[in-house]
């Protein structure tokens, strides 16, 4: 159950989203994925048979003016949807987290979880705005989005230092140039609330089943206290909790990650070969010690690649919300320790 707090956000939200005028339709058109078209979507592997695509015309802005008409500038969101198998009886629209990553491929094993949801219900995902497929995207130079803005749950957006104020302000400043300020004003969780209510009107569903991850239920949540009477059924996972503060949240999710490597600790452990030994309790001096040597290591090689310490974090960090990769994880550590970084270098670059 939420608490006060939250439901006093939600309640928030709703009075300012209730007052949006919408237009009454959202038509569009769905082709297979497959087509020419969506190539540029699937880079790594051709996309299910079955799988459609399409782009779905949302406002930028809530509407203005007297006729209450949407802006004209459209914002487009990259769509896909696995129709169902049988008798058709709704659609699930899945909602990623981030904010900022891609959701045409919902965390959905086409062949199991997949293909017992699509018995009766389209599973639908789609790129928020400026993410991904969706258009306009939002650009910042090579240069200015190479500059390290620290692990992603410590964002760099609460500099503490001149360096790091300097650095953000060039960040922004560069997505400001490449993308523009007039799109980038309409970006934020106010607007993927209310994309999510044109994406309904799009499907057609007087009711959604929404399944969302991570920053995803904050947009749920904010969802369903807008547009109650929309909802049927919702299933959120890596809850954000809408009462807390940003030093909360920081703290909460650093206590929550230490957990979890307590964890990849104890499974490590038991493997017949663990870069940090069979005792869990060495496993944070050990950790410590593999990251600098890694570091030394690129230094003494002069590589012109260097991978810094909070990318190195990141991809780690990200490979233990998933134990199915922790056997990866191993690998990847045991070739640092064995001076063969290949596997942790592909483990990176599969994060960024």
């Amino acid at each position: 159950m939420l608490r006060t707090a939250s439901v006093a956000s939600i309640a928030v939200a709703a009075l300012l989203l209730s007052a949006i005028a919408w237009p009454d339709q959202v038509s569009t058109h769905w082709s297979s994925c497959r087509n020419r078209e969506f190539q540029s979507w699937f880079p790594d592997a051709e996309p299910p048979e079955r799988l459609q695509c399409t782009y779905v015309d949302v406002p930028l802005a809530p509407a203005a003016g007297r006729a209450g008409q949407a802006r004209v500038v459209p914002v487009k969101l990259a769509v896909t949807k696995l129709p169902a198998l049988g008798e058709r009886r709704g659609s699930v629209l899945f909602i990623s987290g981030g904010p900022g990553s891609p959701g045409i491929h919902p965390f959905l094993d086409y062949d199991g979880t997949a293909k017992a949801i699509t018995q009766h219900y389209d599973i639908v995902g789609y790129d928020a705005r400026g993410v991904g497929q969706s258009q306009p995207g939002i650009r910042c130079s090579d240069e200015a989005s190479a500059i390290s803005m620290g692990p992603w749950w410590q964002p760099w957006w609460n500099p503490t230092s001149s360096t790091e104020l300097a650095e953000a302000k060039s960040f922004v400043e560069s997505c400001i140039e490449h993308t523009g300020a007039a799109f980038l004003r309409h970006v934020g969780t106010n607007a993927a609330v209310r994309d999510v209510e044109s994406l309904r009107q799009a499907l057609g569903e007087a009711h959604l089943n929404v399944v969302a991850y991570s920053y995803g239920t904050k947009v749920a949540a904010l969802y369903a206290g807008a547009f109650p009477s929309h909802v049927r059924a919702m299933v959120l996972d890596g809850v954000v909790d809408l009462s807390e503060d940003d030093a909360s949240m920081r703290i909460n999710q650093a206590r929550a990650m230490q957990r979890a490597f307590g964890r990849f600790a104890a499974y490590c452990a038991k493997q017949s070969r663990c870069p940090f030994g069979d005792r869990p309790d060495d496993a944070v001096p050990r950790y410590h010690a593999l990251l600098r040597e890694f570091e030394n290591n690129q230094s003494r090689d002069g590589r012109t690649e260097f991978v810094p310490s909070e990318a190195l974090m990141a991809a780690i960090v990200g490979a233990l919300f998933w134990p199915e990769q922790w056997a990866a994880l191993i690998e990847a550590l045991t070739g640092v320790q064995d001076g063969r970084p290949e596997q942790l270098q592909t483990l990176i670059a599969s994060s960024t």
